[in-house]
């Protein structure tokens, strides 16, 4: 017999290379060897060929017979033993069974010729060593030589192939020559297909082949159950139901996946019936199944049944023990855990390692440390068979057990630490007092090299704010994102309304309007963004740019009014403001009544009832006889019904619990056990507005809608959410909402993760907040004012979950509630709900607990320095100093609050008024901080002061105040603005234009700030008599006698001053930075391994719950509209189309309380092209129009109009230091824009390269325009003329009346007033234009292009034209392209992704469909999950119920609520743009009636995008850099900064 030194001699003296293909052959016949004797070559027979074949079968079943056959195989080669066809075969099939592929492969190579059983035994063995596309290749090979024919075996490896790769479309080709070759009718090759398409994902194309084909075995539909498992658990059980139904026999890989898909759905009931027929079928010995049942039961909570299933199983593995402990601790049962191990053990079954995690794991749950140390005893005892993980789990049992002794001892002698090691270890120290020790650690794993992660920097931040380490986390927060590029998600990016909302309460308009940018961008439907930069500009009248026109104030007493052409919003703002006539009263309406015994039936009592003239309505207050909660039924005639209740919810710390319950209370209720019924609300309601918010004092939840049945469903789902929410009960929602620690793998690091702490984390990163918190609380240091009550990050951690439990049950209670309705539903059925929910309640104390008390006054100013963190160089400007009076030390009265409101706005609301505009044009500071008047809360304040100031100056500031307030009340106001100020208020008061907020919020607002200090509610509604009282006291008194004691009384006699001065620190960052990683350090330092693992494992399993769907009958239970619901015909406007004079005029004849809305339209098409980049300079964002917008009383419409004509051709353009004012600061707001939302400028960029609106937006607003600026700013110095000789033609080119429309909005009588007013106006144009026609025909290079900017993130785009491939449009493309960035885009470019936002576009009037990614971190990801698109809609399956709510979402868009003003507005767009109400209609019968097949009839349009779409990324260097080498010269690079 031939030994193994046979093969080895025979390979070092025998092996050549062969000159051709480079194979070695062995050469040598014969072998010297005492055991060894020569064979001659004989004639191959068939003995010899049964012989050697069963030898080599045998051989292939071990690899211990490695040897034997390469022993036989040296016989082949020297040719001792004929090698024949069949024997090579037998031999490949030995090697690549046997695991020896090379050799195999080598053997297959060198075979003289093949049959098809070689090409299948050689891609089998390929595919059984993990070779896939090994496989795939033999497969091409082999159907390109065309020498041999595949047969059935060869296809299923090729489709098995095709199953392990990620090439999409080859299992397709493969399975066409399947059918070509006449073998589709193989069940094997039908399984081997499905198999390939389930595993592609390809889900719903494998159900199609399921269908269809006639002959399925027990494998097929166990593929399908298999799909349904990975992909869409709601599916099983009806395709479990179908099998039975249809008589299919299941086997136990059948019962393992239904089994495991109901433990995923929650579906006891279902299960039950499972394990009946499961019992019946005789399957129940299988260990696979009996696990999967008694995970069934575990994961439903049935821990009894559990057992009972667990205690049948005749056999038991170790991951049947381990999977009953860690089910008993998912219970909340960590004692009978470990009582389930100690009982593996005495059975004899070794532990491994995630035994010992769960067992670790109770330990820091009990907590129990004898036992931890036992465990750890025991992990030592099994060495090397256990890693790192279960380390960890160790040092964190340690930590939650108190012992950082063993902790520390277990972490030093760790051999090899992951990043979970390091974090756990962080996150110990910083839990058990050692939170310097915490930092020491993260420095420390810094130093080995070992990269922190998110959930590191969590821990790290808790230990600063364990430590109160104020410097040292902020310094590491910064450094998580600069130094090791982890973006915090979404939520932590929520923080743009609350960073809004201080911007308004600081006087910071820049900041601001960045803002409400970004918060427009995160959700253009939410109304409180619009209505909060509204306020803040018309509070604050902080307009940049101001000064290309005049400013003009009317005199005599009748008249008031102010024009602004401004840069910085771009636009022309025309206000008319006039006292007028009284809105007509509505006393005698008879609106709905409650009768009192009605309402005693109801368990109410009506306690006051009047009616309100100023919002037209009738207001009842009710108070609940049972409980006290007082109730505000406001009826009137308005459609968006309003609901709201307000909690009063002082904070006693910074842990932020209203905040964070604000968050979680609507996380689920008792009637609604959904995950998130709030986003089930906003798929398939109407609403106009659905939010909640928390103030300093109290926390508000408001709905609103028109629809009623829709208003109902949201007011039901809130009073559940606030009454009986399951967060209470609910660990993980408080995790999720508040706060936690996150560590996805025990190699990473910990971080915080919470909706909440993100946010807050956002709002306290900003100089402007850190200003307002000092100030607020140095303001009111012994109040409730003088924590916060949205939660300090630093202080957040310390928030426990009883704690969080005890104030929901302390302060959400009726009797600590104000409810409010308002809008035409009937008032009986508000106290009937209510009444079905105040019933269950009993009277609380809480109302006297909850009670605000007032700051007592300083006796003498206080000063407050503090730092911020700064930028390396720059201007040394940069202090900031704001001046702040606490006014009174108890609420003041209706008519003082309403003077003092005059006063501020006298001080501050225009660029004329005195304090805003000396300070403006002291040149000591860049911007006015301080919102002047606020008097939101209990007691009001008055704050002013600037921002970019140098040292020396600061003091200069203050005196400058003091000095400008002493002078004005010594001297007083001059008549003219105190007039204006005066209509300018009152038309405010009396149009109560909210814009897209609910007016009926709006009040609420209103009225609940007073309410809730226990004062009328109805008081702060009624504005008509106080005003009155204010102007006769100004004529009586005069208004030096009126406002100059306010000033002397509350400001410059007060002693409560609070004096804010903010330092730049150029090193805080940084010490911030050190701090955060050293407290993450020492946390992670301070866990074991075992806590690690326990903290992995609480990690997914908090994730696994967010992940997975809401079963189906938790998801019925949250009411819904249906398309019944929905009008069929959209909204339409009355339009009537007129010419004065020869221009077109339009009017549209609604209700507007007696004020007239108008647009002057001129049309730019005269406008020579090079001037178009100048024409943002003179007006607003224009495209191919230019439009003033005013508004005034219809009584003072000659004025509007009069006033609109002096600005369009009396203004001189001879300000040369001004206008470049204007182009720094448009450069420098292009410069932000270009840095904070690089989408918008990928977006135009692309839409210029594809038409030419495009191209013309893009030269006046995107990187085009920021490059004409940057010259433009060089060139007024040197050429003022020519641009003043510009800007002059631009006017005389569009300032016609050649293609000027009209478009005015107002009831009839004032329309038909108004049109002889019209007439002397457009008699007043230039008859013609001097320039003709110009014909604007460019586009950008139609190229990849990168625009290339200082950033750590990316804006990628892409884009193409669909009607140029063929695409019609269609109503339900606004359905498909909702759904796309709602489904697709957001899971895979955002949640996937990382990136703070994808969405896609489609501009139904040009087009281009626009994919756009913001704050990315990837580039040719994203654009690889652009271009999946297709695939994505290809596979969609989509139910009816999804598929209605995309359509209501869709109308809900597309009606959405408008004031008369916006209602005309749009209605002369949609004529501008040629959109008859035909279109209008049919769009909508196409959205309403969109089906799966219009989804599916979309795909091509993606595939369009896909193969013919240009991009645009604003990205960082290396990004391009990589994205440039990765796809040769994909990008042509282009530096904008």
């Amino acid at each position: 017999m031939l030994g193994s030194s046979v093969w080895l001699e025979a390979r070092k003296s025998a092996t050549i290379s062969s000159a051709r293909g480079g194979a070695s052959l062995l050469l040598r016949a014969c072998f010297v060897s005492k055991n060894v004797y020569v064979h001659t070559v004989a004639k191959p027979t068939r003995e010899w060929e049964e012989m050697y074949s069963n030898l080599l079968r045998g051989y292939a079943l071990d690899s211990k017979y490695l040897l034997s056959g390469r022993a036989i195989h040296a016989k082949f080669v020297t040719g001792c033993i004929p090698s024949t066809l069949f024997l090579q075969n037998h031999l490949l099939n030995m090697y690549v069974k046997i695991g020896d592929l090379p050799s195999g492969l080598k053997v297959f190579e060198e075979m003289p010729e093949r049959n098809v059983v070689s090409w299948s035994a050689a891609m089998a063995g390929c595919i059984q060593n993990g070779c896939a596309l090994e496989a795939l290749s033999l497969f091409s090979r082999m159907h390109r030589e065309g020498l041999t024919k595949p047969n059935e075996f060869t296809f299923v490896s090729a489709l098995q192939a095709c199953s392990l790769t990620e090439n999409v479309t080859r299992p397709y080709q493969i399975y066409s020559l399947v059918v070509r070759s006449g073998l589709e009718s193989n069940i094997f090759l039908l399984n081997a297909f499905l198999t390939a398409l389930v595993r592609h994902g390809k889900l719903a194309e494998a159900l199609q082949l399921f269908e269809a084909s006639p002959g399925k075995d027990i494998v097929s539909w166990n593929t399908i159950m298999g799909g349904y498992l990975q992909f869409s658990y709601d599916q099983i059980p009806g395709f479990w139901c179908c099998m039975n139904h249809k008589g299919i026999k299941p086997d136990n890989f059948t019962f393992a996946s239904v089994l495991t898909g109901l433990a995923a759905l929650s579906y006891l009931e279902m299960g039950t019936q499972v394990h009946a027929h499961l019992v019946k079928s005789g399957y129940g010995n299988d260990i696979c199944i009996g696990n999967s049942l008694a995970d069934m039961y575990i994961k439903n909570q049935k821990l009894v049944e559990g057992f009972r299933a667990f205690d049948e199983m005749p056999d038991k593995d170790v991951c049947s023990w381990s999977q009953m402990a860690a089910g008993c601790l998912q219970c909340g049962e960590p004692r009978k855990a470990l009582s389930v191990i100690a009982q593996m053990r005495k059975m004899g079954v070794k532990p491994n390692k995630f035994t010992l995690a769960t067992a670790l794991n109770a330990c820091a749950s009990l907590p129990s440390l004898e036992e931890g140390k036992q465990i750890h005893g025991l992990r030592i005892k099994l060495g090397s068979e256990v890693d790192v993980c279960v380390d960890n789990a160790v040092l964190d049992m340690y930590a939650k057990c108190g012992c950082m002794v063993s902790a520390w001892g277990l972490f030093r002698s760790m051999n090899s630490r992951t990043v979970i090691s390091w974090t756990t270890m962080i996150m110990a120290c910083a839990q058990n007092g050692q939170s310097r020790e915490a930092l020491h650690i993260f420095d420390e794993m810094r130093e080995t090299n070992v990269m922190p992660n998110y959930i590191t920097f969590i821990c790290v931040l808790y230990a600063c704010s364990q430590g109160r380490f104020v410097d040292e986390g902020w310094k590491y927060f910064s450094s998580m994102i600069k130094d090791y590029g982890i973006l915090p998600g979404e939520d932590h990016f929520a923080f743009w309304q609350t960073l809004l909302s201080a911007c308004q309460v600081h006087g910071d308009v820049e900041t601001g309007k960045l803002a409400a940018e970004h918060a427009i961008r995160q959700d253009k439907k939410d109304p409180s963004t619009y209505l909060l930069l509204s306020n803040m500009l018309a509070e604050l009248s902080n307009w940049d740019g101001v000064g290309l026109g005049s400013e003009y104030h009317g005199k005599g007493g009748t008249c008031s009014f102010s024009v602004v052409l401004f840069c910085g919003m771009q636009q022309i703002l025309v206000s008319l403001r006039s006292p007028s006539k009284d809105i007509k009263a509505l006393s005698s309406v008879d609106f709905p009544q409650v009768k009192d015994e009605v309402a005693h039936q109801l368990g109410f009592q009506k306690v006051s009832e009047e009616f309100i003239p100023e919002c037209k309505s009738k207001a009842v207050l009710f108070r609940h006889n049972k409980t006290g909660a007082e109730v505000m039924s406001v009826s009137n005639h308005d459609e968006n019904k309003v609901f709201g209740i307000v909690f009063r919810t002082p904070p006693k710390d910074s842990t932020g619990i209203p905040h964070i319950l604000e968050h979680s209370v609507l996380c689920g209720s008792r009637k609604y056990p959904l995950k998130e019924p709030f986003v089930e609300l906003l798929k398939g309601s109407l609403h106009t507005f659905l939010n909640a918010f928390t103030y300093p004092d109290r926390t508000c939840y408001p709905v609103a809608s028109t629809n009623t049945k829709d208003f109902y469903n949201l007011v039901d789902v809130y009073l559940d959410a606030v009454f009986f929410p399951r967060c209470v009960e609910d660990f993980q929602t408080f995790q999720q909402e508040g706060w936690h620690f996150e560590l996805n793998d025990p190699s990473e690091d910990i971080t915080y993760k919470g909706v909440v702490f993100n946010e807050m984390k956002g709002v306290y990163s900003q100089p402007d907040n850190i200003l307002g918190r000092a100030a607020q609380q140095a303001l009111f240091p012994d109040t409730a004012y003088g924590v916060d009550s949205g939660g300090d990050p630093r202080v957040i951690p310390k928030l426990t979950f009883e704690e969080f439990k005890e104030f929901h049950r302390k302060y959400y209670h009726p009797s600590n509630s104000r409810i409010w309705f308002y809008g035409d539903d009937d008032p009986n059925e508000r106290l009937r709900i209510l009444s079905e929910y105040l019933d269950m309640f009993d009277a609380s104390p809480a109302p006297n607990e909850s009670k605000i008390e007032p700051q007592k006054l300083f006796s003498k100013p206080v000063r407050v320095v503090e730092t911020y963190p700064a930028g390396e160089g720059g201007d040394l400007k940069k202090h900031m100093v704001c001046l702040n009076w606490l006014l009174s030390d108890k609420p003041l009265d209706l008519e003082t609050e309403l003077t003092l409101g005059f006063l501020n706005h006298l001080l501050l609301g225009t660029p004329a008024s005195p304090l805003r505009k000396i300070l403006l044009e002291s040149g000591l500071g860049d911007a006015i901080v301080g919102g002047g008047v606020e008097d939101e809360l209990l007691q009001p304040q008055f704050s002013i002061g600037m921002k970019g100031v140098s040292e020396d100056d600061i003091h200069k500031v203050e005196e400058l105040i003091t000095s400008t307030l002493k002078k004005l009340a010594e001297e007083g106001f001059d008549t003219d603005a105190i007039e204006a100020s005066m209509n300018t208020i009152e038309f405010s008061l009396k149009e109560n234009n909210t814009g897209s907020f609910p007016r009926g919020l709006s009040l609420m607002l209103r009225s609940i700030g007073k309410w809730i200090y226990d004062m009328n509610p109805f008081e702060p509604l009624k504005y008509e008599k106080p005003l009155q009282d204010l102007k006769s006291r100004i004529a009586k008194e005069g208004s030096k006698s009126v406002f100059s004691p306010l000033i002397e009384k509350f400001i410059l006699n007060n002693p409560h001053q609070v004096t804010v001065e903010m330092q730049p620190d150029h090193e805080k960052a940084a010490r911030d930075e050190a701090i955060e990683k050293q407290i993450l350090q020492k946390v992670k330092a301070s866990m074991t391994t075992e806590d690690l693992a326990e903290l992995t494992r609480a990690t997914h399993e908090l994730r696994l719950k967010q992940e997975t769907p809401d079963p189906p009958e938790a998801l019925k239970t949250v009411p819904s509209l249906s398309l019944l619901d929905i009008p069929k015909e959209p909204i339409c406007v009355p339009t009537e189309v007129g010419d004065i004079n020869g221009v077109k005029v339009l009017q549209h004849d609604l209700f507007t309380n007696d004020v007239l809305y108008a647009e002057i339209v001129f049309n730019m098409s005269s406008l020579k092209q090079e001037l178009l980049p100048l024409v943002p300079l003179f007006w607003e964002d224009p495209c191919s129009h230019m439009i003033v917008r005013g508004k005034a009383m219809a009584g003072r419409a000659e004025d509007l109009f009069h006033l609109v004509n002096s600005v369009l051709q009396d203004v001189q353009f001879t300000d040369q230091q001004r206008f470049k004012q204007f182009v720094s600061q448009s450069r420098a707001r292009m410069e932000n824009r270009l840095r904070g939302s690089g989408h918008g400028i990928a977006a135009a960029r692309m839409d210029a390269k594809l038409n030419a609106a495009g191209w013309m937006s893009e030269k006046m607003g995107g990187l085009s325009y920021l490059e004409f600026l940057q010259t433009l700013e060089k060139r007024v110095d040197q050429d003022w003329a020519d641009i003043s000789s510009s800007l002059e033609e631009i006017r005389k080119s569009v300032f016609s009346k050649q293609g000027c429309l009209i478009n005015i909005t107002a009831d009839e009588k004032n329309l038909s007033n108004t049109e002889k007013v019209v007439s002397k106006f457009v008699d007043m144009l230039p008859t013609s234009s001097p320039i003709s026609t110009t014909t604007w025909n460019v586009r950008l290079p139609l190229t990849n292009e990168a625009i290339v900017i200082p950033t750590q993130v990316n804006y990628v785009g892409k884009a193409t034209n669909i009607y140029d491939t063929g695409y019609n449009l269609n109503g339900s493309a606004h359905v498909i392209s909702k759904y796309i960035s709602n489904t697709w885009l957001w899971d895979r470019v955002r949640v996937s992704g990382g990136a703070y936002g994808g969405f896609c576009d489609f501009d139904t009037h040009s087009g281009v469909f626009t994919f756009l990614s913001y704050r990315d971190p990837n580039l040719l990801k994203t654009l690889d999950v652009y271009d999946g698109t297709g695939d994505f809609l290809r596979e969609l399956e989509i139910d009816d119920d999804t598929l209605t709510k995309a359509i209501i979402g869709t109308i809900g868009d597309v009606d959405a609520y408008q004031l008369p003003d916006a209602k005309g507005y749009s209605s002369m767009l949609r004529y501008l743009l040629g959109i008859t109400e035909e279109e209008r209609q049919r769009r909508r019968e196409e959205i309403l009636s969109t089906s799966v097949k219009d989804f599916k009839n979309f795909i091509d349009a993606m595939e369009a995008v896909k193969d013919k779409g240009v991009v645009v990324a604003v990205a960082s260097p290396e990004d391009v850099d990589a994205a440039n080498k990765e796809r040769s010269n994909f990008f042509k690079v282009k530096k904008a900064l």
